[in-house]
């Protein structure tokens, strides 16, 4: 992709797979200049049939770094589907990957039979939380009721005049002292397990349209955040959560309700702890199809452990 005409085809063809509108303006972090070489096209006759994007991810665990690429937005025109062309714009992606010395590459999908047969495997898990009416005695009722009792115990306990809540619904517009306050605080409580995320990168995500963010303070510290809605991804879901400790994670989740006046909503969980989810029901999803592109240094059955037992974790922010 090197003009300005060659991200408009890629524009249209992303609507017409999708079926919206402006899809690529939910990729603000996938669609820069600097990564041009990662948006990978396969075309018939001239024209732009199918497409995926590549977008770098890393985690360092017990001193050992590993590198990988998130395989997004793959979609081939609806009108030239059933021709291999997704398999093809696949197998250049992962060429691209392997030149830059990726470990593995990965993508979020449904359609893992689909994918199965060029060598990704089902693996990792995601777990939701959902809050709704708390007279209803379905799950999400009895999450409402839960968190609604975990309030009061933090009230009684001072939250309330001791912690202080801000909810921006375009974060990209905050002060860059504030940015860097959120980023900061966001690295320093990230477990080890959570992909890389540098300064630059996260004011770049902040970019994602119809994401808000919310997080709380105590004497002018940053305890706890969260963003919620993503794009067209996450809508009405509170995720990549960070927080000082299990209370602070609570008290978060409880004015996000308040900030909802008390609507339905879920929680992408992420990586917190059983400890921190006691009392909660939730619900699982499958993370991942991963497949690794450098089996000396780590095997595909190895790959598929770290997901499932969630040694890596990739952050809500960064998944395309």
């Amino acid at each position: 992709m090197d003009s300005f005409a060659s991200l408009a085809e890629v524009s249209e063809l992303l609507d017409r797979s999708f079926a919206q509108s402006q899809f690529i303006a939910d990729y603000p972090h996938v669609f820069q200049w600097d990564r041009a070489d990662l948006c990978v096209e396969e075309r018939l006759d001239g024209k732009l049939r199918a497409f995926c994007s590549l977008y770098p991810i890393s985690w360092t665990l017990k001193e050992v770094t590993f590198h990988a690429y998130c395989i997004g937005l793959v979609c081939t025109d609806p009108d030239f589907r059933g021709k291999g062309l997704a398999h093809k714009v696949m197998q250049k992606a992962e060429g691209v990957a392997r030149e830059r010395k990726a470990d593995f590459v990965f993508l979020f999908s449904d359609l893992d039979k689909f994918y199965a047969k060029w060598g990704y495997e089902k693996s990792g898990k995601e777990r939701f939380v959902f809050f709704g009416n708390q007279l209803s005695s379905d799950k999400a009722g009895l999450n409402a009721k839960h968190l609604e009792g975990q309030r009061k115990n933090l009230e009684r306990m001072g939250y309330a005049s001791s912690r202080a809540g801000f909810y921006f619904e375009e974060p990209a517009k905050i002060s860059l002292e504030l940015k860097a306050k959120l980023w900061q605080f966001v690295v320093t409580h990230a477990l080890e397990c959570e992909s890389q995320l540098d300064f630059l990168e996260f004011q770049t995500l902040l970019n994602i349209p119809k994401m808000h963010l919310i997080y709380t303070e105590k004497n002018g510290k940053i305890v706890a955040a969260g963003f919620y809605g993503k794009g067209n991804d996450f809508s009405d879901f509170l995720h990549g959560t960070v927080a000082a400790d299990k209370s602070e994670l609570l008290w978060l989740l409880a004015l996000m309700r308040d900030t909802l006046k008390g609507g339905a909503f879920g929680w992408v969980v992420g990586p917190h702890s059983a400890h921190e989810m006691k009392g909660f029901v939730s619900m699982e999803s499958h993370g991942v199809l991963c497949k690794t592109l450098a089996s000396n240094k780590l095997s595909q059955a190895e790959l598929h452990q770290l997901f499932r037992r969630q040694k890596i974790y990739v952050r809500s922010l960064q998944s395309s």
